[in-house]
This record gives structure tokens, C-alpha cells and sequence, in this order.
């Protein structure tokens, strides 16, 4: 098995390379437009538990981490505008903001931060994301002996989006949801001339294997950039973005993890923050109109 996986590995390079902004659809075992389509808002898809808002499309994907910035892979941006909608259901009214030019790229990974025009509003869901560092040897084409652990998302059921097989008259809409289980981690995986992709690794098993869950999955070219959450208090916990794959030997998805760039991550918050109201200067205004009010 470890075998396998390292000679899927050797062929990521080239998948990520050819994935680009390519449309194509996940794979998730025994697909339903009910159990898997956000869109289709059915009271059986299996995210019905949880916030969707804060994950919004258009040219790529979008994720939210804070009021007016998202993440994405760093290889597939998108830009202009992105569209969330404040729930499942594709005829509410989404929130639309602009991609503000520019963003800055996490070192050397795949992850890569946006600026919105303007805050989001409330309706929204801004997703707390993983804070906890994860460490393995450097990946080495010639010495690494497979999967190391995921700390403790190690064998967690992972929620995967990917662009839906339902057939949507919008990108905006095309958001599908399966499962997998995270099966281990890989330090510094280089690929697309990036060197310190710390990487979850999810191998797609088969029906009987101990791992497989219902509703297994592999994202494909194109649905790069898109989210992986696990539940975590019963809310969705942000832990990266989908960023390459693998069909040789094993079959693979890799998601560069984001957990060990927090406190950039955080920082680049910080310093995009929307401004507070200036509170002495509304007091200041509140005072001029009583003023005023008196006078007359």
C-alpha cells in the first residue's frame, strides 16, 4: 500500500499542473441529487446539519475566514465576483461581493488569501478554521515509507466539496458535499513549484475496506480550491483546500492543510480588518443632533 501511495505521489505534479480551472464533477459513491447536491435543498442532504453560507463560487472558490476574506488554492484563484447564499435553498437572494485585486500567497503552499470589497453581512457563516500543528519527516521521493499521522483529525470523517454532477444552470449553485475518511498526513509535498504543501492525504477506498464510509469520495481537476471541514462541536471546522489528486496506483486526494499557517493566516486578518465606527465620533454626532433637537 505505502508503495502505491508514494508512486501516486510522483505523478501529482503533472495532475496539478493539467487541473487548472478545468469544470468537472467529484466523484462521490451512490451520488444523489437529495443526499449530495446543496442545491437541490432536500431535507436528506447529508450537510443539512450544518452552515453552508460561508462557502461561496464563480470563477473558483471561496471560503470564508473572516468578514471580507477568504482562502483558495493559490493555483486556482478565481477573481471578479463570488456569490454566497445564506442557505440550500438557489432561489434566495446570495450575497455578491467583488475579489479586490492582488492577495497574498502563504509562503510556499498552495494556500492563498483574498480580500472582499466589503464585509459580508450577518446571515453569513465565517468558519473557524484548524489552529493545531502537524509535523513528519520532509516527503522524500527516495526514502518516504507512506502516510504519517494526522494528529487529531487522523481517521476523521471529512466532509468534501466539489463542483455537483446536478446539472445547475449556474456555477454559482454547482456545490456538492461528500465524505472520506482523512487518512494520514505528508510534510512538504512539492508540486506546481511549491515546496511546504503540509498535506492531508484522503485515499479513496472500496465497498468493504474498514475506511470506507457511505458516500465516499475523490475530488478531480477542477474542484481545486473548494473546501474540507470535519465537525467539530457540531459545527464545521475549516481544514484546508482541495489541491491536487492522484489515479496512479492509489488512488488519492490531497488537501493542503491550514492548520500549520494559522498565525499567518491570522495576521493577514489583522491587517485587512474592516475598521470599527469610530465610537467617539458617533458620540460626538449624537450629542450635535441633541443639541440641535434642543434648540428648537
Amino acid at each position: 500500500m505505502y508503495r502505491s501511495i508514494l508512486n501516486s505521489l510522483l505523478f501529482l505534479i503533472l495532475v496539478s499542473v493539467v487541473g487548472g480551472n478545468t469544470q468537472a464533477d467529484i466523484i462521490i459513491d451512490d451520488f444523489t441529487d437529495e443526499t449530495n447536491d446543496r442545491f437541490t435543498n432536500s431535507g436528506s442532504f447529508i450537510g443539512a446539519g450544518f452552515d453552508f453560507s460561508g462557502v461561496g463560487r464563480r470563477s473558483g472558490w471561496s471560503t470564508l475566514v473572516s468578514q471580507n476574506v477568504v482562502i483558495t488554492a493559490e493555483h486556482s484563484r478565481g477573481s471578479g465576483q463570488v456569490s454566497f447564499y445564506p442557505s440550500n435553498d438557489p432561489n434566495s437572494t446570495p450575497v455578491v461581493r467583488e475579489i479586490l485585486a492582488g492577495g497574498q500567497q502563504i509562503g510556499s503552499t498552495d494556500l492563498y488569501l483574498r480580500v472582499l470589497d466589503e464585509p459580508v453581512s450577518s446571515d453569513i457563516k465565517i468558519y473557524d478554521f484548524a489552529t493545531e500543528s502537524i509535523s513528519a519527516p520532509a516527503y522524500d521521493e527516495n526514502t518516504n515509507s507512506g502516510l504519517f499521522n494526522a494528529g487529531s483529525f487522523q481517521n476523521e470523517i471529512a466532509y468534501m466539496m466539489g463542483v455537483s454532477s446536478t446539472d445547475h444552470a449556474s456555477p454559482r449553485i454547482d456545490q456538492a458535499v461528500g465524505r472520506n475518511v482523512i487518512s494520514g498526513y505528508i510534510e512538504d509535498i512539492p508540486f506546481d513549484g511549491k515546496t511546504d504543501n503540509d498535506s492531508l492525504i484522503l485515499l479513496r477506498e472500496s465497498p468493504g475496506d474498514a475506511a470506507y464510509v457511505q458516500y465516499e469520495s475523490r475530488f478531480v481537476t477542477g474542484d481545486s480550491g473548494a473546501p474540507l471541514f470535519v465537525e467539530s462541536n457540531g459545527e464545521l471546522l475549516l481544514l484546508g483546500v482541495n489541491s491536487f489528486i492522484s489515479t496512479t496506483g492509489t488512488e488519492l486526494s490531497g488537501v493542503t492543510y491550514i492548520g500549520n499557517h494559522a498565525g499567518e493566516i491570522n495576521a493577514f486578518i489583522s491587517a485587512n480588518a474592516v475598521p470599527e465606527p469610530n465610537v467617539i465620533g458617533l458620540g460626538l454626532l449624537a450629542l450635535i443632533g441633541l443639541s440641535t433637537r434642543r434648540r428648537k
